[in-house]
């Protein structure tokens, strides 16, 4: 078991780890040595804990690691009968099932914080999209709301205007407005859809009318 979290520790340092998914590897080799007696374990639980204390701290993911050696090299000692007599217990289990002791922990890990960063990226996908539409369907309510303004202000000139010498009929004004109104609450009505979730509303609306990239 040592030998796992201590495989699992290099993992964690080799590779550039989100601080969530970090913590979360990290805990997972706290809770595989936690009730064990042996004195490795231990002074290996403690150095673990001390990690995640630093991080809850906010300190410089360079600089957790720093003055771990000593705990890592102890622990890992070939002089350790605990140590070496797990090894070898260990080595006979995988070789009777067909698994790799050195890989078996990393690898499980490594799909947890793969599934982490996707859970991730899509949480960001999403949120960006999110502010796309908003500011779409805010854009479209705006411009909805200046063309209602318009055509009260145009109709108030038509009932104001006494001459009626002009080339345009102020009439003619008012119903071309109203029209173009007619126009943009259909459209308005379209764009609503998307409250159905993007895999509900159809690639030429999110296409059209939001400028999503689609791909048929």
């Amino acid at each position: 078991m040592i030998s796992h979290v201590n495989n699992l520790l290099q993992t964690c340092k080799t590779t550039d780890l989100d601080d969530e998914i970090l913590r979360k590897i990290l805990n997972l080799g706290a809770c595989l040595l936690r009730g064990s007696e042996k004195p490795l374990a231990k002074e290996l639980l403690r150095y673990i804990e001390l990690t995640v204390s630093k991080l809850k701290c906010g300190t410089n993911l360079e600089d957790i690691w720093k003055d771990d050696n000593s705990c890592i090299a102890h622990s890992t000692d070939n002089n350790s009968s605990d140590v070496m007599q797990g090894s070898i217990n260990e080595d006979r289990f995988e070789a009777k099932s067909g698994l790799e002791s050195n890989n078996l922990l990393p690898r499980s890990l490594k799909l947890e914080a793969e599934v982490d960063l996707v859970l991730q990226d899509f949480r960001k996908s999403q949120e960006h999209e999110y502010k796309m539409v908003e500011e779409t369907l805010r854009t479209q309510k705006t411009y909805l709301q200046n063309l209602y303004q318009q055509l009260d202000h145009e109709k108030n000139a038509w009932i104001g205007q006494i001459s009626s010498a002009s080339e345009v009929s102020p009439s003619s004004v008012v119903r071309e407005r109203k029209k173009q109104i007619r126009r943009e609450v259909v459209k308005f009505e379209i764009m609503k859809k998307v409250a159905n979730g993007f895999g509900k509303t159809s690639n030429s609306i999110l296409k059209e009318h939001f400028g999503f990239k689609v791909i048929d």
